[in-house]
């Protein structure tokens, strides 16, 4: 009398079918054959462990250079701003008209302005956006224990009146922002209603003739000349908004 008996191995997904008259003889084949499989099958676990471990630590020595070049690529970056900064600061003098500047070179002035102003107390000015009527977006620290807390800085380089609207804009970043304090700077000045609007609330509104004298105050001087700047900007009634 034959026998059969089927053996199978889910791992590598094989199977066998083995026949014999003796019976005990067959199972011995058949758990030879199991034991085979199951060597074969933990070799190959192990080998795809070990070319998993070299997987892995190509994949980190890859993010490790990875991450050493954004790096190296960020300092590069604010050496570049810092730079950037210092140029745009170096071309102020007398005859320099702010209100016709580049909105990016603004953007970079004001900033400079501001971290000298606030560095002199070991406070931080930080640029978070630029918005999309051409001013920027900055927060500043101020480390004084009692007056001292968030700031959050706007800075509009305009030739026409800044009105109200541009108050409340800055009112709802500051209580967005949980900021202590708002400041709003540009190249013209503010209606009644901007100025209304403020009173009672911790916003400064700082126009042109402020600007300037924070340039002095650092040891530089510009212009501020509203009706060349319409010129130049091509903008005449419009507002030179970047």
């Amino acid at each position: 009398m034959r026998h059969t008996l089927e053996v199978r191995h889910v791992g590598l997904g094989k199977y066998r079918v083995l026949s014999g008259s003796d019976y005990y003889l067959l199972k011995e084949r058949a758990r030879a054959q199991s034991q085979n499989w199951d060597s074969e099958y933990q070799r190959k676990l192990e080998k795809k462990q070990e070319m998993d471990l070299r997987n892995q630590k190509r994949e980190e020595r890859r993010q490790g250079i990875e991450s050493k070049r954004l790096h190296s690529e960020s300092k590069r970056e604010e050496a570049q701003d810092r730079t950037s900064e210092a140029e745009v600061a170096d071309q102020v003098n007398e005859r320099f008209n702010l209100a016709s500047m580049d909105w990016e070179d603004f953007e970079q002035l004001v900033r400079e302005i501001f971290e000298k102003e606030f560095n002199q107390n070991g406070g931080e000015v930080k640029v978070t956006r630029a918005s999309r009527d051409g001013g920027v977006d900055a927060v500043a620290f101020d480390p004084d224990a009692i007056h001292g807390g968030k700031i959050v800085i706007q800075a509009k380089r305009y030739t026409n009146t800044v009105g109200v609207a541009f108050v409340r804009e800055l009112w709802g970043t500051v209580m967005n922002e949980g900021a202590m304090k708002g400041i709003l700077i540009t190249t013209a000045d503010y209606g009644p209603d901007a100025y209304d609007f403020a009173k009672g609330k911790p916003l400064v509104l700082m126009n042109g003739s402020n600007l300037l004298y924070l340039l002095e105050k650092q040891g530089r001087k510009a212009k501020i000349d509203i009706k060349e700047a319409k010129q130049s900007l091509g903008l005449k009634d419009k507002w030179a908004s970047t």
